[in-house]
């Protein structure tokens, strides 16, 4: 077997049937130079049994003698992997393996460290829905359209929660510095990170295409078990002040100028904290009311005043204890609101 040029990496844990319609999906694919690396968790189903009756050289299969968690899973999945390029996947993505020979092609005319791809979601089952049949060519043009900054394409890595459809040129990634870390300092988001290092070393490309379909099985996601790593769901705004925090740490490792900083902890606290804070008031609340149009001027005014202390705020690390501290009270101030519905 020639040596690989894509490692499609498939961490899993306990969802046997899904992991196994994954692999043999990929595998339809007629390319040799491919290879097909999974990980599994220690599952306590059958999932090694399907994976071990798939007859295929191309198919590599790991496991943990115990449950290490998502995070180790992930890493460890990529760094035994021996492709040139690491194509990340969720167990519950399907790819379109009729379109692996042209994402083959345009990585070899390309030299880009991270690229990530559009996401097109379908219910199990179904067919693709005549409106994500015609979404699809539009997110293409959308995206290619748009001459995305340098800083641009790192929020978007950043932000990027979704595995599937990553994809890392493996020489860019140094899986002993990644190895080194406490596993919590990923935040169930080592894609994120890992994106982040690999756009450090070469060119990135935020890319209009989608190889995959993200599909609703309706199944229960282990993950969820791990991201309650502050007590709340993983979209509650305190877990997101933390994910906002952790990340702030993630860039200060690179090579990014003071206002570059400043500009990324900026986005990070209006998209992640604020839009959580105004979303899960709303889902409490259920409905627009007075007091919902009384804490949207409140998020208004919030929103400018972060912007003006962007402006006034010489340095990264001043806006950013800045900020948090304005998260703090903005917290409470989100807590007491839900209290008087």
């Amino acid at each position: 077997m020639e040596s690989p040029f894509i490692s499609f990496c498939i961490p899993t844990y306990n969802r046997a049937h899904i992991v196994e319609g994954c692999v043999k999906e990929i595998l339809k694919c007629n390319e040799q130079d491919i290879e097909v690396v999974v990980c599994d968790n220690c599952s306590e189903d059958n999932t090694l049994e399907l994976l071990n009756k798939i007859n295929d050289k191309r198919l590599k299969i790991y496991t943990n003698e115990e449950n290490m968690g998502y995070n180790y899973n992930l890493i460890k999945v990529c760094d035994v992997a021996v492709g040139e390029y690491l194509f990340l996947l969720s167990d519950e993505d399907r790819i379109m393996y009729e379109k692996i020979k042209d994402l083959k092609d345009f990585l070899n005319r390309n030299d880009y460290s991270v690229l990530t791809t559009v996401l097109t979601r379908k219910k199990s089952g179904e067919k693709l829905s005549l409106s994500e049949r015609f979404k699809l060519p539009l997110k293409y043009i959308y995206n290619e359209r748009r001459n995305l900054s340098v800083l641009s394409k790192v929020y978007k890595f950043l932000e990027r929660g979704y595995v599937g459809g990553i994809i890392l040129k493996k020489n860019s990634l140094d899986f002993q510095k990644i190895k080194d870390k406490e596993l919590d300092y990923y935040l169930l988001y080592p894609q994120a990170y890992m994106s982040l290092m690999a756009s450090n070393v070469g060119s990135s490309r935020v890319y209009g295409k989608s190889y995959i379909f993200v599909v609703d099985f309706s199944n229960y996601s282990f993950i969820f078990d791990e991201k309650n790593i502050t007590g709340f769901h993983y979209a509650h705004p305190v877990s997101r002040k933390n994910e906002f925090e952790k990340k702030y740490y993630w860039i200060c490792e690179f090579p990014y100028t003071n206002h570059q900083k400043k500009l990324l902890l900026y986005k990070l606290y209006k998209k992640g904290i604020v839009k959580s804070v105004k979303g899960y008031y709303f889902v409490l609340s259920n409905k627009y009311n007075k007091e919902f149009f009384k804490f949207n001027y409140k998020i208004r005014k919030l929103k400018m005043k972060i912007f003006i202390n962007l402006v006034k705020i010489k340095y990264a690390d001043e806006y950013f204890e800045y900020l948090k501290m304005t998260s703090e009270e903005f917290l409470k101030m989100f807590d007491f609101e839900i209290g008087k519905e």
